[in-house]
């Protein structure tokens, strides 16, 4: 059988209930209402930001203390042996003090 919803012995469960989704399938071309899957359907997702201060950092270009920073992170968690981990790991808080330091003038 193709159908969107069958309910059995019951006529108003699929409609009482709002986490169950209700949709039509083939030609009704209705698509999904309710649940999960209707609110999906019928919503589309918008990102909102907002930055506290007056401070920029991010429209900076990032300078050679975030690409040490960058370079240890890669090294710590890329790093196939153990020594190599703790040297990246090392030079990853060295680089984040330094970029604190850039930060604080």
């Amino acid at each position: 059988m193709r159908a969107g919803v069958v309910c059995v012995n019951d006529v108003i469960a699929l409609t009482v209930d709002p986490r169950l989704p209700f949709g039509g399938r083939g030609q009704s071309g209705h698509g999904v209402t309710r649940g999960t899957e209707g609110l999906l359907a019928l919503t589309v997702p918008k990102v909102i930001t907002s930055t506290r201060g007056k401070r920029r950092r991010h429209f900076q270009p990032p300078g050679d203390e975030e690409a040490a920073l960058f370079r240890a992170g890669s090294e710590m968690h890329h790093s196939g042996t153990v020594s190599g981990k703790l040297r990246g790991m090392r030079s990853f808080v060295a680089a984040l003090f330094a970029l604190g330091r850039k930060h604080r003038r």
